[in-house]
Formats: C-alpha cells, structure tokens, sequence
C-alpha cells in the first residue's frame, strides 16, 4: 500500500516539474542571461508611431503608437496596450541615437520586438538591434517578419 502511495507521489511532482518547465516553453530568451534597459531612452523622443520590421512569435501584430504620457505602447491594429517600463512591462534594450530603429521586450522573453520608424530599417540598424537583442539571450533566429 506505501509502495502505491508513494510511486503516486513521485508521478505527480514528476508532472508538477514538466509542468514547471512547460511554463518557460513560451519564451523565446534564456531567463538566466542578463537583461538590461538602454539609458538613452527619452520618452518624448520615443514617442509617436512605429513599424514592426520584426517580432517573436505568430500573433498579428500591427502598427504600434508610443503613447509617452501614458507610458504605452499601443498596437494600432488590435488596441492592445503594453506599458514599457523596467519594472513589468517591455524594456526598451536598445534605440539608436536617431530614434528611428529600437528593440524592445519583456523580461520574461514572451514579447519581443524590433521597432523602425519606417517599415524597411536599415541593414545596420536592424543588424545592430538584432546584436544587442542576443547580448541580453533572446534567441534571434525565431525573430520573424510581421504578417
């Protein structure tokens, strides 16, 4: 009867540990790799409309509008809002001195972003984007263009 007991309870933590690990399947960077939020971010400068030239993930994502007063990044197809913060919302790792190209994400690698003012960035910018987005472990090979 113990035996029983007790190969029922190492089958449920052994699902409980699948299940943990289930948990990061939808992250597309390493939770261990540093992360970090860039120092130049001005919101005045940040704000206005933004083109996706590249995102993780299959959702549609359409146009974004930086709302700088409320902090927000709005997804202009849907109305989806995301704060962009360091706290809890998406980081902004890295914009170039032009504010024209920025990548963004969440610290828990769910969301993530590569942002141009226009929708063709630069091959150098969006090359330099993709560089700082694998410094800080997201994994830049499941990056995608918009739909």
């Amino acid at each position: 009867m113990h035996t029983r007991r007790a190969a029922s309870w190492v089958g449920r933590m052994v699902l409980l540990a699948v299940l943990a690990g289930c948990g990061a399947a939808g992250s597309y960077r390493d939770p261990a790799a540093p992360m970090g939020a860039t120092t130049r971010f001005e919101a005045v400068r940040f704000a206005g409309d933004w083109q996706v030239v590249a995102r993780f993930g299959d959702r549609p994502v359409g146009p974004m509008r930086f709302d700088a007063a409320r902090g927000e990044l709005v997804d202009l197809a849907t109305g989806a809002r995301m704060p962009v913060n360091v706290r809890d919302g998406a980081q902004v790792m890295w914009v170039d001195t032009g504010f024209r190209t920025a990548a963004l994400g969440a610290r828990d690698g769910r969301v993530g972003f590569i942002l141009d003012r226009s929708a063709g960035s630069a091959p150098d910018r969006l090359q330099a984007a993709r560089e700082i987005m694998e410094f800080y472990g997201w994994d830049t090979a499941r990056l995608s263009a918009p739909d």
